[in-house]
């Protein structure tokens, strides 16, 4: 596990500041070749909309919530919580796209997949949430997990439909701090999956 000093910036502030979340965050390359899609997506579709900046893409694993600051028993939990993981590494493979429904401004254009991949992230997923719950870290939303990579965000929806294949390495998770309203990520915290067999 890798930490970074949690900032107290925006403590006093009645507005959140800070959104937390546990990610899977593609490579540099593969990050790249997401975005690459996004813009010929948008661009097949001719849609005006802006693809998600490279050093934005994730895919999200729990959504911890949002903050003025960054809490300081929210990182102790966490790190208590996730080393180590049990998992081990593995690729998942995202060769659909398609979007989610949204407000009418703002549909989320993704990218997801199906496979042993996705088995071995619900498997992470669930491991990963008892961990938290044992600790006493909350997660919200609720939701059922969808693994996805949010592309961008569109006025229009896009029909399902199969792309070239991405193959994201699956070795670490990072906890996320994202600057609300600042368009910038913040990797606070990282932790390693165990090698492959």
């Amino acid at each position: 596990m890798t930490a970074i000093p949690a900032s107290q910036e925006g403590a006093t502030a009645s507005t959140p500041t800070d959104r937390l979340f546990l990610a899977i965050l593609p490579g540099p390359g593969v990050a790249a070749d997401m975005q690459a899609l996004a813009v010929s997506l948008f661009e097949r579709h001719q849609v005006e909309a802006r693809a998600m900046e490279v050093a934005r893409l994730h895919m999200t694993l729990h959504f911890l919530g949002d903050f003025t600051g960054v809490p300081a028993g929210l990182l102790a939990g966490a790190g208590r919580a996730l080393d180590p993981i049990e998992t081990a590494c593995f690729d998942v493979v995202l060769d659909r796209a398609l979007s989610f429904d949204g407000d009418r401004r703002r549909r989320p254009w993704v990218l997801s997949g199906s496979g042993p991949g996705t088995v071995a992230l619900r498997a992470l997923h669930a491991e990963t949430g008892r961990k938290l719950a044992a600790e006493g870290v909350a997660v919200q939303g609720g939701q059922p997990f969808r693994p996805h990579v949010t592309l961008g965000y569109a006025r229009i929806g896009l029909p399902a439909s199969a792309v070239d294949p991405c193959v994201m390495h699956v070795h670490e998770i990072a906890l996320v701090r994202s600057h609300i309203g600042r368009a910038r990520h913040e990797v606070l915290m990282r932790w390693k999956l165990r090698p492959r067999s």
